[in-house]
C-alpha cells in the first residue's frame, strides 16, 4: 500500500474526454514527457487520506501543454471518470530521474545541514515553500528560521552523501533574520 510520503506529485485529473471513460491529465511536472508512457499511476481519491489507489493504463496519447489523455481499466464509462475529475496523481519515488551537480528534488533536502560561504553553518533545511515566483527553504537553527530563495546564484553545490547545501546568500540576508 503507499501513501503520499512514499511518492511524489504527478499531476491532476483536468477533465473527462469522451464517452469511453477517457481522461485529460495534466502533468505537473518539469519534463512531462518522460511520464507520457507510465503504465500505472496512483491516484488520491479522498483528499482527507494519504493513502493511494492504483491505475493502470491501458491507453495514453500524449497532447499538448503538460497534458495526456489515459484511459484507465475499469474505468469505461463517463460516470465512473467524472469521479476521478480533479483527483491528485503519484508515482513512486524510484520512479524520478536520478538527479546531480546543484539540481535537486525538494522532498530530497529536508534535514540536510546548510552551509552558507561567509555564515558556516545555519541549521537544517526544515521545509520547503513552493510560490509562484520561486521556491524557498526554510532553514531551522534552535528555533531560530532562516528562509533563503532557491536560485541558482545562491546554490553553490549539494553533497548528498554528506547530506548537506552549500549556499552563498545575498548580502545581509542572514544578518537581517540574526538581528530581528
Amino acid at each position: 500500500m503507499f501513501n503520499t510520503s512514499d511518492c511524489f506529485y504527478l499531476g491532476f485529473i483536468v477533465k473527462i474526454h469522451g464517452k469511453q471513460g477517457e481522461v485529460i491529465a495534466k502533468l505537473d511536472v518539469d519534463n512531462p514527457e518522460n511520464y507520457y508512457k507510465t503504465e500505472s499511476v496512483f491516484v488520491r481519491l479522498n483528499q482527507s487520506e494519504e493513502q493511494l489507489i492504483p491505475f493502470f493504463i491501458i491507453d495514453n496519447l500524449p497532447m499538448h501543454k503538460k497534458q495526456v489523455r489515459w484511459r484507465f481499466e475499469g474505468v469505461n464509462t463517463v460516470e465512473s471518470a467524472k469521479t476521478l475529475v480533479s483527483k491528485e496523481l503519484y508515482l513512486p519515488l524510484n520512479k524520478l530521474p536520478k538527479l546531480s551537480g546543484k539540481k535537486f528534488y525538494h522532498h530530497e533536502i529536508i534535514g540536510f545541514a546548510v552551509v552558507d560561504s561567509k555564515h558556516g553553518h545555519l541549521g537544517q533545511i526544515s521545509k520547503i515553500f513552493n510560490y509562484p515566483a520561486q521556491s524557498v527553504i526554510e532553514i531551522s537553527q534552535h528555533g531560530a528560521v532562516i528562509l533563503v530563495p532557491i536560485t541558482d546564484e545562491i546554490i553553490e553545490k549539494v553533497k548528498r552523501k554528506e547530506k548537506e547545501l552549500h549556499i552563498n546568500t545575498p548580502e545581509g540576508l542572514v544578518e537581517m533574520y540574526r538581528n530581528a
